[in-house]
């Protein structure tokens, strides 16, 4: 029996690595330009930099209501009526009268309105280590993502000289079993290793078409390229600083950490402004005024008139007793005090348990490194020495699938420890509040040099295979 595939489907994979390979434009694709293409675009690294835009708005609002207060006004009244006087006739009224003044107020004694200042600069402070914080989660963001499509593509690319080595390997036995060299089962086995091997590739494609989707979601565009970890890269170490030392590090400035702290500090002047709620005010006013009249609608004559007032005054105002309002509102801050406190320590906690791990998946990460470089070369001897085998009859053909197997896996591994490798440093330098565009400009160091990306490109076993009337079972 011969099993066909419609020829669609069977292209289908292959057409999506064609997709990869046109979809996006032709601008650059090294790490610094998508990050500074992602800063452009991400959706919350922007929320964060206009949250910090309007956070400093509020320390000047806080000045602002420590400065003298300047007013002016000015009104215009038309007075119409008849007036009955004893027993004259009556008499029509129209008067008209007008003032205008000025009002200069300074605050002398604000206890509270001190407080909101120290506030507004704590909110500012805060806004800045969510805006930080928000910068170095973009840029874990980013690399995360870059790193899996670079794995993913890898793994495409394994798997299509996987796949290309299993279908000679397939045409190898079918040519043995032809002359009589080898059994049918070498030929089953082929076979079999073969659909197994097509099915990982197009799971392959599909994780790589999803990677590649999660990095267009931060940049707001497709990925056309890939810059991959160069081989000979030296890839980031632990340069004799002690765990100790990235601990201290963290505490004093990891952005969380900095976030609960100045959080800490916004609850304290919020405190501080309740407490000042209780104490008494002082504000100097001065008046400047001129009033004008044609006359009065209730005396008999008009005579007009025109004042200029000229007043200074100071003014007390002590709240004694408001219900118990102020008592609990401090109550209340006093208790968000305590919380916010509880939450830094916790940041702290958090900071150190970061700091450990990525301190501890470098090392690892350092040491899969060096073994899977010799895994590699290792298993490259072994499967040219199966073949070998395999040619002279001391090796069956599943020896040398396996010891093919074992050799791409060595490479995705290879891939896969380095791209780690890279990621547990950008977690210790987050963690450390260490992460800065100086950072991304390190890793990009260690990738492929611009003019030799990664390509996805339709290989000539792909071509072969989706011929729809090729068969695809060995009838025995």
């Amino acid at each position: 029996m011969f099993r066909h595939r419609p020829w669609a489907w069977r292209l289908a994979p292959w057409a999506l690595v064609c997709t990869v390979a046109t979809a996006g434009t032709a601008w650059g694709q090294n790490l610094s330009d998508l990050y500074a293409l992602a800063r452009e675009h991400d959706a919350e690294f922007l929320a964060a930099r206009h949250s910090l835009d309007a956070a400093r708005q509020r320390s000047p609002q806080a000045w602002g209501a420590l400065l003298p207060q300047l007013s002016y006004s000015t009104s215009r009244q038309t007075q119409k009526g008849t007036l009955h006087f004893a027993d004259e006739e009556p008499v029509a009224k129209d008067v008209e009268s007008r003032n205008q003044g000025w009002q200069l107020t300074q605050g002398i004694v604000r206890p509270q309105q001190w407080a909101a200042v120290r506030q507004a600069n704590a909110f500012e402070a805060q806004a800045e280590a969510e805006f930080v914080r928000a910068q170095q989660d973009l840029s874990m963001r980013l690399v995360q993502a870059y790193l899996d499509a670079w794995v993913a593509s890898e793994s495409v690319r394994v798997s299509a000289g996987q796949l290309e080595g299993v279908k000679a390997q397939q045409g190898l036995a079918k040519r043995n079993y032809e002359v009589g060299v080898t059994t049918i089962t070498d030929v089953y086995e082929a076979q079999a290793k073969f659909d197994l091997t097509e099915a990982q590739s197009i799971g392959a494609l599909n994780d790589l078409n999803a990677r590649l989707a999660e990095l267009e979601q931060i940049l707001g565009r497709p990925v056309q390229q890939l810059h991959g970890i160069a081989e000979d890269a030296v890839l980031p170490g632990l340069t004799g600083e002690p765990l100790a030392a990235w601990v201290d590090l963290s505490h004093d400035a990891q952005p969380d950490v900095l976030l609960a702290k100045a959080s800490v500090d916004v609850a304290k002047a919020g405190l501080l402004q309740q407490k000042a709620a209780f104490l008494p005010t002082v504000d100097l006013t001065l008046n400047n005024g001129t009033d004008r009249s044609t006359g009065s609608v209730t005396a008999p004559a008009d005579v007009g008139y025109r004042t200029r007032t000229h007043q200074a005054a100071l003014t007390l105002n002590w709240s004694l007793f408001d219900g118990g309002q102020s008592y609990f509102r401090t109550r209340e801050s006093a208790y968000q005090l305590s919380k916010v406190q509880a939450d830094l320590d916790a940041a702290q906690r958090r900071a150190t348990t970061s700091v450990r791990l990525a301190y501890a998946g470098i090392r690892s990460g350092q040491a899969q490194i060096r073994a899977l470089t010799s895994a590699v070369a290792s298993s490259k001897k072994a499967l040219d020495a199966s073949k070998v085998g395999y040619r002279i009859g001391t090796r069956i053909n599943i020896d040398v699938l396996n010891a093919e197997n074992q050799y791409f896996a060595a490479q995705r591994d290879f891939a896969k420890a380095r791209a780690d490798t890279v990621m547990q440093w950008v977690r210790l330098q987050a963690a450390s509040g260490s992460l800065t565009d100086d950072s991304i400009d390190q890793i990009n160091a260690w990738l492929a040099p611009t003019g030799q990306p990664i390509k996805f490109e339709m290989t000539d076993f792909a071509n072969e295979s989706i011929k729809a009337d090729e068969p695809r079972r060995v009838k025995p």
